[in-house]
């Protein structure tokens, strides 16, 4: 595992952009899996090369947000814990706003706590199934075999990945799935309507961002987590 130290905090200080840590008042992801879990029977029925090493297919360096365009946003002012899992952020097309065959993500960073991601990946959704399955293999950004350790950052600001060749179509659903480590402090937005983004939690201790067809028994939430901005062209 790398890991990035205050070092690379200081050589990404052009990346990172503050904003305040707002404490959330759902708790924990585990805790908004059990509470979706028990309102639906309610219902019925390092340094500075570890962010280099840890990511696929990184773009040329002149290949950044600017020369692409926007093609997702949004604000993440709460935190919680989401350690040992596997979490699939589903990102409906009423919220992308363009295609494109580059894709760049900027990923909010917690100041609670820090983050290691074992595994991140992007892919269409399943055009059948679990609303999490994948169309397909899933496309790498960050490897599975070096991990990518963020660490906490005090004004909560966000982290730019490099871009990666990825065929984005705004009419089909997006999803970013992330296996998490033992460290998993994540920024999220809660509240969100389940026909703009949900976001789907595994059970404990499964690492499945990778694979194309996930695990039954993922819980839906009506949030958006670690995704901050997507860039696409």
């Amino acid at each position: 595992m790398r890991m990035c130290t205050d070092d690379c905090a200081a050589s990404m200080s052009a990346k990172i952009r503050g904003k305040k840590f707002v404490p959330s008042a759902h708790g924990s992801i585990v805790a908004e899996v059990d509470h979706a879990k028990s309102s639906a029977a309610s219902c019925g029925p390092t340094s500075s090369r570890a962010a280099k090493a840890s990511v696929a297919d990184s773009a040329p360096a002149e290949v950044t947000a600017a020369t692409l365009g926007k093609a997702f946003e949004a604000t993440l002012p709460d935190e919680a814990p989401g350690a040992n899992r596997c979490i699939v952020q589903r990102i409906e097309p009423s919220r992308l706003a363009h295609s494109g065959t580059r894709v760049q993500l900027t990923l909010a960073v917690a100041s609670g706590g820090p983050l290691l991601i074992n595994r991140l990946t992007l892919s269409h959704a399943a055009a059948s199934g679990e609303l999490y399955n994948s169309d397909g293999p899933p496309t790498v950004v960050v490897k599975p075999e070096d991990g990518f350790f963020i660490a906490a950052d005090p004004a909560a600001g966000v982290l730019e990945l490099p871009a990666v060749d990825f065929s984005l179509d705004q009419t089909r659903p997006l999803l970013v799935a992330f296996d998490t480590g033992p460290q998993g402090q994540l920024r999220l937005l809660n509240g969100v309507s389940l026909s703009e983004a949900t976001t789907f939690a595994s059970p404990p201790g499964l690492q499945e961002a990778g694979d194309p067809l996930r695990t039954t028994g993922y819980t839906p939430v009506g949030s958006i987590v670690l995704v901050q901005r997507i860039d696409a062209g």
